[in-house]
């Protein structure tokens, strides 16, 4: 009687292909999950800025936290009022002067770039994708790329290290 089974050449073509899927898979994988928490980030990132012009608006200058707006966020204020946590990311007022506000949406993920918003009194809400390293290489500029639509930065500075693609 023949023993009946897979050689083990069988068996390590299958683990070599299986292997190969899953080289091309991945990197699939994590850009969609980035884009998804951007996502996210960004909608929540939003919805503050607006809330910021719409202050603006009524009262003729701009708020001096995030506790003055007329907005309710599924996250905790913090103490000083200049940061909300939802999830895994902070938002806080990260510029501010007489003209605009500016709100950093600051993902705990290192991998993720940070979602900026500059929320103009003009009646423009300018948003960026803005990467943590200035070296386009890096994971954090494929997901500024593929949320942003753009091949190459708006701006970079090379003294704060990071790079702005601007929506």
């Amino acid at each position: 009687m023949k023993n009946k089974g897979f050689t083990l050449l069988e068996l390590l073509v299958v683990v070599i292909i299986i292997g190969i899927l899953a080289a091309i898979a991945l990197p699939q994988y994590k850009m969609a999950v980035a884009k998804s928490q951007m996502a996210t980030v960004k909608e929540a990132g939003m919805a503050l800025a607006k809330s910021i012009q719409f202050y603006y608006m009524v009262n003729d200058k701009a708020p001096s936290n995030l506790g003055d707006l007329d907005i309710e966020l599924p996250g905790t204020l913090s103490e000083s009022k200049n940061v909300y946590t939802i999830g895994n990311t902070t938002y806080q007022m990260c510029y501010s002067d007489s003209v605009h506000k500016e709100i950093c949406c600051l993902p705990k993920n290192d991998k993720l770039p940070m979602f900026l918003i500059a929320a103009y009194y003009d009646g423009e809400i300018i948003s960026y994708c803005r990467t943590t390293t200035t070296d386009e290489t890096k994971f954090v500029h494929k997901v500024c790329q593929r949320e942003t639509g753009r091949s190459t930065p708006n701006r970079c500075s090379s003294n704060a290290n990071y790079c702005d693609y601007r929506y």
